[in-house]
């Protein structure tokens, strides 16, 4: 349960054409009369705004303001979905706002001695952590005094940015009360636009310009025009040749595509026909370095699935966050999803330079390095590996600001490989190490063997090198009376040769005469079977762990009955692993442990007052009857209910009250 806030008293200014409730003159002329307008731009995963633009003016709203210079909450009820918003704003603890930016805000009721604050929340949503930003650009306040014990705000004007539990998704806008107007019948909104810092073809959400008429007469608006950055494109103009009447807005859209590293900055431009040219000032910063994960996965690895793979912000939504303890995130990219983690040993630490050998599979990792790739249903019960970090920053205040790392990952053992590489505004960008290929001839016939991409041509250049993770495919050319019989080393058969160069690879060509019996090629050794009492522990991928009848060399294990009988005193407990901003992941056991590994179980957890199934939370039982699970954690909520079933089977495991725990 979230404690209760005591705020400062509330004195609120209603601003929806109250008379006389301030002791503002009237305007002398249109440019200084006093403007109201509040503007929430919510991008595409954003949880407080749903991804949809709001604007709430005196012609569809009710705006007040209250608190005093320290701590201020802006309501709006109304405006063009009809729907209701606290908006907080707050110096650090013991100061007063004043003009100025606001950086590193956090949650306002529950801000660090030396943090500012911001708590938009409303309609039912908000946030459990936030990280965010803002600009007083004005505020003036009434003193204390008999009538009034604590001090009145009377103008306020802010610029806000605001992102929930740690994620890149934000809420934007400006909040303005009050401010004098830039002439015209018509308000317009926001006044500055300031999008997130972006990396380069990152996302980010299309904004609406508001122009609102609260003046008693129509006004008409010409066309809109946008000058600067190319990186601003008008997307639509809805407001061109409208007449407005008074009370009604129309608006603006606008596309912030971040391209090429630095500060951006534009002007829209929308006219009143025949009068005042409402400005509206743009702005951006685009990072430099580079973000993006790619994997590269050989042929017989269960993660990869033998497919390369590469995601930037332009196509996926990577998180990234960590320490020197670790570094953790994930990619969202359509139908894809991936989770990461690359930890350091016992009494060890993150450090640019360093290679982590003998890895083995995070959380199960005892005093070695940990290391997980998994996701789209797939993770692998055991694994080893290794992974290099080649570069490492961190900003003032101990956050992640660049990383740069390269792995190599083989699950259960299995001789093929997983490799990637992970930058997050890495500059340079990670290339991994250049590995080298050689190739033999061998035969009583002859024959060329030529590369795609280009550098191998044996005959003459037999060997070398090629960069990390690059495919490489060999093509055997038998010369007029010879023919290819097929490859040994690390390809076999005769079918075509492709080696991914996330290490160094040997591979031969045999050719004979024409007419001789093919040799077959050498069969693998089978590689050793497991023993039921090294049974592996399920997956931590969200998804479902493959079972041990089709996971690479693993031995065949009898699938489950459809509706396994529950032992009359079976429970659940669960413990928390790890937490993230956004992610929670936990171990369970099922007591007494079903007969045989490979059951599976459906988790459910508590979401809207009713226990649902979460995508991807179907998991494997080890023999021991553990499993591991990773959900999202709640967004409004501190707390994880969780109950279990026998997949197929209509009552849950544990006879008490659903499992709860800190999330």
């Amino acid at each position: 349960m979230t404690p209760k806030i005591h705020r400062p008293r509330r004195i609120a200014v209603l601003l929806s054409l109250v008379a006389g409730l301030l002791p503002w003159a009237p305007p002398a002329e249109a440019s200084s009369a006093p403007e109201t307008l509040v503007t929430m731009i919510s991008g595409s995963g954003d949880w407080v705004g749903a991804g949809v633009n709001r604007v709430y003016h005196p012609g569809n709203a009710a705006i007040s303001v209250s608190g005093n210079g320290s701590y201020l909450t802006v309501d709006v009820s109304g405006g063009n979905l009809g729907d209701s918003f606290n908006l907080d704003f707050a110096a650090p603890p013991g100061q007063t706002l004043q003009p100025g930016m606001y950086e590193r805000a956090q949650r306002a009721p529950f801000r660090e001695s030396t943090r500012p604050g911001i708590d938009i929340s409303g309609d039912g949503r908000g946030c459990n952590t936030i990280e965010g930003r803002f600009e007083v650009k004005e505020i003036t306040a009434v003193p204390a005094g008999p009538l009034n014990p604590t001090p009145t705000v009377t103008k306020l004007w802010i610029v806000y940015e605001q992102h929930c539990e740690g994620g890149t998704s934000a809420l934007i806008g400006e909040v303005r009360i009050n401010v004098t107007g830039d002439g015209g019948g018509a308000s317009i909104g926001p006044r500055s636009l300031r999008w997130p810092d972006a990396d380069q073809r990152e996302a980010m959400p299309v904004a609406s310009v508001w122009v609102a008429n609260p003046s008693s007469a129509p006004v008409t608006l010409g066309a809109a025009s946008l000058t600067g950055s190319s990186d601003f494109i008008l997307r639509e103009d809805a407001c061109a040749g409208k007449v407005l009447a008074p009370g009604s807005s129309c608006e603006v859209l606008i596309r912030y595509v971040p391209a090429a590293a630095g500060p951006k900055a534009g002007v829209l431009s929308v006219p009143e026909t025949g009068g005042t040219v409402h400005r509206v000032d743009l702005s951006g910063l685009v990072r430099d370095g580079a973000t993006r994960f790619q994997m590269f996965s050989e042929s017989g690895d269960y993660i990869g699935a033998g497919q390369d793979y590469s995601y930037d912000p332009g196509n996926s939504s990577i998180y990234v966050s960590g320490s020197r303890a670790g570094i953790s995130g994930g990619i969202e990219a359509g139908d894809d999803w991936w989770y990461f983690d690359f930890i350091p040993p016992d009494g060890d630490v993150l450090a640019s330079g360093s290679t982590y050998e003998g890895a083995k599979r995070y959380p199960f990792n005892d005093s070695a390095p940990g290391l997980d790739v998994s996701g789209s249903g797939r993770g692998c019960n055991q694994l080893t590996g290794k992974f290099t970090v080649t570069q490492l920053i961190f900003d003032q205040y101990g956050e992640l600001e660049r990383a740069g790392l390269h792995f190599e990952q083989h699950c259960e053992n299995a001789k093929a490989a997983l490799y990637g590489i992970l930058d997050f505004r890495a500059l340079p960008t990670t290339q991994g190490p250049a590995k080298p290929l050689v190739v033999t001839r061998s035969g009583t016939g002859s024959g060329t063997v030529r590369s795609t991409p280009a550098g191998i041509e044996c005959g003459s250049d037999c060997n070398e090198t090629y960069a990390f993770g690059r495919s490489v495919e060999l093509i055997p050319t038998a010369d007029a009376g010879s023919v290819f019989q097929g490859w040994s080393g690390d390809c076999t058969g005769k079918a075509s040769c492709i080696v991914k160069m996330g290490t160094a690879h040997s591979v031969a060509a045999a050719f004979a005469p024409s007419g001789t019996v093919p040799s077959p090629s050498p069969t693998p050794s089978p590689s050793p079977t497991p023993s039921p009492s090294s049974t592996p522990t399920p997956s931590t991928s969200p998804g479902p762990t493959p079972s041990p009848s089709v996971t690479p060399n693993s031995a065949p294990t009898p699938s489950p009955d459809p509706d396994p009988v529950e032992p009359a005193s079976t429970s659940t407990s669960v413990h928390v692993l790890r937490k993230t901003t956004s992610m929670v992941s936990f171990t369970g056991e099922i007591t007494p442990a079903p007969a045989r590994a490979g059951v599976k179980v459906a988790l459910y957890k508590r979401v809207d007052g009713a226990f649902k199934l979460v995508r991807r939370n179907v998991v494997e039982l080890g023999s021991d009857g553990r499993f591991v699970a990773r959900f999202e954690r709640p967004r409004r909520h501190g707390t994880c209910r969780v109950r279990a079933r026998y997949e197929g089977d209509p009552s849950y495991l544990a006879s008490r009250d659903a499992l709860t725990f800190r999330c």
